[in-house]
């Protein structure tokens, strides 16, 4: 079978078709809708194998900056690792992963993706470590809450639309341990889908975009965007909002990202969700929210400084 390797053809309608066919097949997802509807970033860089204009494999990267403890790095994403059923053994998804590790793994601090059950086992192979993430805890009885402004938003009204869409682009870090910046596409894909209606609320009085669901005694925050970055400092804002959510009979929030706050935070545990499972691959060597240092293979050990992520916890809204 004679193949070639192509990347970042994006505007290429005919390649572009056949990547959207093979992720609707393997995923259910639409590249091509997102892409049009001007939802995907221009982060978004796929790498394939093609024979005959056809995708047999690919893997895609999503380039991002992170900020901890005010420094910024450059970091990447690595996701829709696919291959056809028919190309399938042939070792071609290893091929593609080897190659853009070669491209990115000098360049970034570290190198992330999240996989489903069926294949954590492929990932370790490559230097990635599974990684539990740190949980965000609180008791609404400790926050005392106010009465807020918070309203329901949709996606499919036009002018709600244009709020969701413009503060999703507004990455302001709620800590600073941790957070991440750049690319959008994730956020308003995430936010543009079925999965998100009846799940968003915007408050006016705090220029704030909450993603909520309630589940029995627990609201679930899974993102909160400020709509510009907010003049008080920051844990007296993410306060003042924590204050002001629509808890109705929830008794506590659990927030699902890294978050600065005085309330303190009552999590036991570490979060490790075996159908999404963050993996990393560092480029540094980086304290772990559970405790272990992980180092790059080229690192020297004694000599590095530990990069400290022990507030880690990306949100889901960050998958790819």
């Amino acid at each position: 079978m004679d193949m070639i390797l192509v990347s970042n053809y994006r505007r290429n309608q005919r390649l572009f078709s056949s990547l959207d066919e093979l992720a609707e097949e393997m995923f259910g997802i639409t590249l091509l809708r997102w892409r049009d509807e001007r939802l995907m970033g221009e982060n978004y860089i796929p790498y394939s194998y093609i024979s005959s204009g056809r995708i047999l494999a690919n893997v895609s990267v999503n380039l991002y900056t992170c900020r901890i403890r005010e420094k910024t790095y450059p970091v990447a994403q690595i996701g829709t690792v696919m291959t056809a059923p028919d190309a399938r053994g042939k070792g071609l998804s290893g091929r593609l992963m080897r190659y853009v590790l070669s491209l990115y793994e000098k360049q970034n601090l570290f190198i992330f993706l999240f996989a489903n059950a069926s294949v954590l086992d492929f990932y370790p192979r490559f230097g990635f470590v599974g990684v539990p993430q740190r949980r965000y805890l609180f008791l609404v009885s400790e926050i005392e809450p106010t009465a807020g402004d918070f309203r329901p938003v949709s996606y499919r009204n036009e002018a709600d639309r244009e709020i969701i869409l413009r503060t999703a682009d507004t990455r302001v870090p709620l800590a600073a341990s941790f957070s991440l910046e750049g690319d959008q596409s994730p956020r308003r894909i995430y936010l543009s889908s079925e999965e998100c209606e009846g799940t968003l609320f915007y408050s006016d009085r705090h220029g704030a975009l909450v993603c909520a669901v309630r589940e029995e005694e627990t609201l679930r925050v899974r993102a909160l965007f400020p709509a510009a970055n907010p003049n008080r400092r920051r844990i007296e804002w993410n306060d003042t909002v924590l204050r002001s959510l629509p808890y109705g009979t929830a008794k506590e929030v659990e927030c699902e990202f890294t978050l600065d706050s005085s309330f303190p935070n009552r999590a036991s545990g570490l979060y490790d969700d075996k159908n999404a499972r963050l993996f990393i691959r560092p480029g540094e060597p980086m304290r772990l929210p559970d405790g272990k240092v992980i180092y790059p293979d080229y690192s020297d050990r004694e000599d590095s400084d530990v990069l400290d992520l022990t507030g880690l916890r990306f949100s889901e809204l960050d998958h790819t």
